[in-house]
């Protein structure tokens, strides 16, 4: 249905987010995914993100079910 992309996946709950919508705060299972700071938004803009040890980057794709991880 959709082509395989770069996501980013909660290790806690398994969330997915996309790379341009990752919240600082997990919305499923309140993990703290990363933290913005002036730093990180001054170089990389809104979306720039220090990301924790609680989200990795996976290859997924959108299907009509969810997400199914490429693995």
């Amino acid at each position: 249905m959709g082509d395989w992309k770069k996501v980013y996946q909660c290790t806690e709950c398994g969330k997915v987010y996309e790379h341009n919508s990752i919240p600082e705060i997990c919305k499923k299972c309140g993990t703290v995914l990363g933290t913005k700071t002036v730093f990180t938004k001054m170089f990389y803009g809104d979306n720039g993100m220090l990301r924790s040890d609680k989200c990795r980057c996976v290859i997924a794709r959108r299907t009509i079910f969810g997400w199914q991880i490429k693995r």
